[in-house]
């Protein structure tokens, strides 16, 4: 090897460690803030709020599973209708193109 490739080499692996040890230094920092308090806190409200009892606790949750249920249905009813608009298309396409005519 020639003096300028031995030189552009340890250029280039200086330039490499380099690069490694700041994707490192970013990737300590952002797993140091995640770290810090991960688990939201609760705030607990006294005073005019019901006590929670096992029927109240089995409502909610029904509820919530309900209304997950109707977000569902409405996000596959919107992803039915664009299959059915996209097919639609084709269909459409294949009545403008029709080999057999040429």
């Amino acid at each position: 090897m020639s003096t300028k490739q031995a030189a552009f080499a340890a250029v280039g692996l200086v330039g490499a460690a380099l690069l490694f040890s700041y994707i490192y230094q970013q990737k300590t920092a952002v797993n140091e803030e995640s770290s810090v308090d991960t688990i939201p806190s609760m705030s607990v409200s006294k005073g005019t709020s019901a006590p929670v009892t096992p029927d109240t606790a089995t409502d909610d949750i029904i509820d919530q599973a309900i209304a997950d249920r109707d977000d569902l249905d409405s996000e596959a009813a919107g992803e039915i209708s664009d299959l059915e608009s996209g097919n639609a298309k084709v269909n459409d396409l294949s009545t403008v193109y029709d080999e057999n005519e040429l």
